[in-house]
Order: structure tokens, then sequence, then C-alpha cells
């Protein structure tokens, strides 16, 4: 159950961090921001 945790628990933070990207992108704000924190990605 441990494993299991180790897994998805990193999993569903970068599904969070992606869909909160996305989100910040289509709000029209801080595009140059985005790109510059993807590219550190």
């Amino acid at each position: 159950m441990l494993i299991f945790s180790s897994i998805v628990a990193p999993i569903l933070v970068g599904i969070t961090l992606v869909t909160y990207k996305y989100w910040l992108e289509h709000r029209g704000k801080s595009s140059s921001y985005l790109c510059t924190a993807i590219s550190h990605v």
C-alpha cells in the first residue's frame, strides 16, 4: 500500500500542476511567465 501511495501521489500532484498551468494559460494572464515555468520543468 505504501508503494502504491508513493507512485500515485506524485502522479496526482503532476496532474494538478499541469491542470493549473493550463487554467492559467486560458485565463489569458501571465502567458510569458507560464512559458518560462514550463521551460524550467
